[in-house]
């Protein structure tokens, strides 16, 4: 039952790359660079998912799967995540997205002074490399 699931998720992750293909060919040729690189990893990532599930033993995967899983953590994870995404055009790509990092770590039991560091030049490198290396425009808020 476990590879037949997992069978069912490779062929989603078909049609993902199947639809985000067909919409790339509306891009301009010279916007396309980045998105086919994207496809190309989607695609090589299914067909690796595919082959691992087709050759492992069934027995396997299903004792380590979910072992460790938290339901709680998840819960937390997918909560700050859903409104990093609602924060994103209020206030900023950069301001929420250190919001969404520093309490994430925080809420993960991380110290508070390794993820307020760690916040910060995650910061600064996203602000490098997507402002001033690539030139890339990112959301900006309503506030901010």
């Amino acid at each position: 039952m476990q590879k037949n699931n997992e069978y069912i998720l490779s062929g989603v992750f078909v049609v993902i790359s199947a639809i985000y293909g067909l919409s790339i060919l509306k891009l301009p040729t010279e916007d396309t660079l980045y998105p086919k690189f994207v496809l190309f990893l989607l695609i090589v990532l299914t067909i690796v998912s595919f082959f691992q599930t087709y050759f492992s033993d069934d027995n396997e995967k299903a004792e380590g799967l979910f072992k460790d899983f938290n339901v709680k953590q998840f819960g937390t994870v997918l909560t700050v995540g859903i409104i990093y995404i609602a924060l994103i055009n209020i206030i900023g790509y950069f301001v929420s997205t250190s919001i969404f990092m520093l309490s994430l770590l925080i809420l993960l039991k991380n110290s508070k002074k390794t993820s307020i560091i760690v916040t910060i030049v995650f910061a600064v490198f996203l602000y490098l490399v997507f402002k001033m290396f690539l030139g890339v425009p990112l959301p900006s808020g309503k506030l901010f």
